[in-house]
């Protein structure tokens, strides 16, 4: 949905197929237009296991778009398992590449929640992950080159459990993240933010 800028809806759109169909991210494109990403399941035939989704997208600063989220796909149909999935599209929608991280192991729920271009023109991502011997939930940043390829992949937790949801480069250098956590001492759910280097 459009509005201006006192809320009042300019237009709306419905995309969608058989079954059922979430957007997640959009971002107003460099051309004036809009880019939208989500999870579908209009040709997954009702297999809950074989199954991609995205949940953030960012134009890059060649025009195309670069999108993450987890993936199921290949894993022999165990739920207990996903991995991150970090895509790379040209302007036109075709995938350029597309990696897969577990958090260790090939094991646990791994998910990328957002992600963003760097200065030096990879790719840093932040996200959860069970990988790493804590059921509660750990966040999980990975940082990749142009290409994608996992420079350094870090789990951050401590007791209770931590969720990476938000990330952005700072500008005196390293990368700020947002998300929540339970730890004990605090309030049930509570904000989290965690500044690397």
């Amino acid at each position: 949905m459009k509005t201006d800028s006192n809320g009042t809806e300019q237009w709306n759109k419905t995309f969608g197929g058989r079954n059922f169909d979430i957007g997640r991210s959009v971002q107003q494109t460099s051309d004036g237009g809009f880019v939208l990403t989500g999870y579908t399941k209009a040709n997954l035939y009702q297999d809950n296991s074989m199954d991609d989704s995205a949940k953030s997208v960012q134009q890059t600063r060649d025009g195309g778009f670069v999108l993450t989220g987890y993936t199921k796909a290949n894993l022999y149909q165990d739920n207990s398992i996903s991995k991150v999935l970090l895509s790379k599209v040209a302007g036109n929608g075709t995938e350029e590449w597309r990696k897969e991280f577990n958090g260790k192991s090939n094991s646990g729920i791994n998910k990328g929640q957002a992600v963003l271009q760097t200065i030096d023109g990879g790719y840093i991502v932040a996200g959860d992950t069970t990988a790493y011997g804590d059921t509660n939930g750990d966040a999980l940043v990975i940082k990749t080159d142009p290409k994608g390829n996992a420079q350094w992949i870090r789990p951050f937790g401590g007791q209770g459990s931590q969720s990476a949801d938000s990330v952005q480069e700072a500008k005196s250098g390293g990368y700020v993240i947002a998300g929540n956590t339970n730890r004990p001492g605090g309030y049930d759910i509570d904000i989290w933010l965690m500044k690397l280097k």
